[in-house]
């Protein structure tokens, strides 16, 4: 799995002067209360010896063992979309 990450430019210096402005206690709070979760909480059943291997690889790599599943499966299904599309 390829991460896209985007360069910001620096800001101008009317950014500059126009950040210089602002301050965090002047700051008030929003809601967005239509906004979406990206994410979607599901449960999965998974045998406790493959969950126990699960978490030692993502121990290994340093990373939580969810993000380490979520991104195994965001990797087979990307794999099988290509597959199937060049079938």
């Amino acid at each position: 799995m390829q991460n896209k990450t985007q360069t910001m430019r620096p800001p101008t210096e009317a950014e500059e002067k126009e950040l210089a402005t602002i301050s965090p206690a002047k700051g008030e709070r929003v809601a967005f209360p239509n906004l979406k979760p990206t994410r979607e909480q599901i449960a999965l059943r998974i045998p406790v010896p493959v969950l126990d291997k699960v978490r030692r690889v993502a121990a290994r790599r340093g990373q939580p063992y969810q993000s380490l599943i979520n991104g195994w499966i965001a990797e087979r299904a990307e794999a099988e979309l290509s597959k199937n599309a060049a079938a």
